[in-house]
């Protein structure tokens, strides 16, 4: 017998779908509504450009269309510069520190070896919390500081002003940005700053005699440079052969620990301070310093150094202060005050004054100088009440 197909299979027509199954089908609307064209078509994409400025700087940004774009693509079409992000070298024309306005850093990052630019230990960037200065940093511990900014200079970088006839120094700060860079004057050979894979900050400058790169500073420069080696209200000098020793009016907090040769406890007050009680507190002045860490610190450019000491002393709380800035020569004008502890102080050539606040029997007598102060009792004025005295600098001899 022999079986036949039925006509509409001979035919080769596709059977119907069952019931149950459903049928996408497109509405009316759907059938009217035009597809989107795409967002570029081809040969209209954005192409990236890579531009070396005239300062040195590297941006890239995307290639412009035909059209001029209007105010809005022009700022989604703005540049990434290499300036703003440095790896373990800034150049002339280059910055670090900090953006107050958007909290953007610009800072350094050491590399892990010579020959490996991956990321290392270290970094190298500004401390806004105070009188603006930078710090060297190693996995979270601050291992190094230059000091603040004191109109001409890092206070703990005095070979800054051997450089002058060569850099243009720039600090700026402001509401909006803290910042240090520098520009090599007309005719100065390149130069650049390294933060090298073992912590150091280099200024190089190229020699074009010999070819090669000789280092002009580093620091840390030697062991004073150390952050908090002799601790709070301790003080470094390298010419001593124990270089930690406490300010006037201090005694080591741990004198076992100090035989050990381990200063970082620090120093201890001898005599409380009155502040405003019988006796008086005044101001022992140790000269050609470092100024110490400075987070935490007040800083008004507008007061007199004089001014300064008399705030700190109407502040309990108040324990040195120093001019802030020193392009005037002189005692310099400006005020910072410190509260609580002076961290990381250390002799340089150069140095600045720093007044470390003392009761008046601690002040001593060796040919020092000494601010007198407000007191009910002592030498400079009897009636505070009523009739404040006028701080003044006053020399004593034995």
């Amino acid at each position: 017998m022999v079986h036949r197909l039925p006509a509409r299979r001979r035919l080769g027509r596709e059977p119907r779908p069952p019931a149950r199954r459903p049928v996408l089908r497109r509405s009316h609307a759907q059938r009217r509504r035009r597809p989107r064209a795409p967002r570029h078509r081809e040969g209209q994409r954005d192409r990236l450009v890579v531009q070396l400025l005239g300062r040195g700087a590297g941006c890239g940004r995307a290639a412009p269309r035909q059209r001029q774009p209007g105010a809005r693509e022009r700022g989604r079409r703005r540049g990434v510069q290499s300036f703003e992000h440095p790896t373990n070298t800034f150049i002339s024309g280059m910055r670090t520190g900090r953006d107050l306005r958007t909290g953007a850093a610009w800072s350094l990052s050491s590399w892990r070896d010579a020959d490996d630019p991956s990321a290392g230990d270290f970094r190298y960037d500004m401390d806004a919390g105070g009188s603006p200065e930078l710090h060297i940093w190693r996995e979270g511990r601050k291992t190094y500081r230059t000091g603040a900014w004191n109109g001409v200079r890092f206070s703990g970088i005095p070979e800054m002003t051997s450089f002058e006839d060569m850099f243009e120094f720039r600090f700026t700060d402001t509401a909006d940005e803290v910042s240090y860079g520098y520009r090599d004057r007309a005719g100065s050979p390149p130069s650049r700053v390294v933060l090298n894979e073992s912590g150091v900050m280099q200024r190089m400058v190229w020699d074009r005699a010999t070819g090669a790169w000789n280092t002009f500073w580093s620091g840390p420069r030697d062991h004073c440079d150390s952050y908090g080696l002799c601790g709070a209200f301790g003080v470094c000098n390298v010419a001593d052969a124990i270089v930690c020793s406490c300010v006037r009016g201090f005694r080591q907090r741990s004198p076992a620990e100090w035989r050990m040769r381990d200063a970082s406890g620090g120093c201890a007050r001898r005599t409380p301070l009155r502040c405003g009680g019988a006796g008086g507190d005044g101001f022992y002045a140790l000269r050609g310093v470092k100024l110490p860490e400075t987070h935490g610190s007040s800083v008004d450019a507008g007061a007199s150094v004089e001014e300064c000491g008399r705030r700190c002393l109407s502040n309990c709380n108040c324990t040195a202060y120093a001019a802030s800035d020193i392009r005037g020569g002189g005692a310099g004008t400006g005020c910072i005050q410190w509260f609580g502890e002076l961290m990381d102080t250390r002799f340089v050539d150069g140095g600045q004054d720093l007044f470390v606040r003392l009761a008046l029997s601690d002040l001593g007598k060796n040919g020092t100088y000494a601010i007198l102060s407000y007191s009910n009792h002592s030498v400079a004025c009897t009636t505070y009440e009523t009739n404040p005295c006028s701080l003044s600098l006053t020399s004593t001899t034995d």
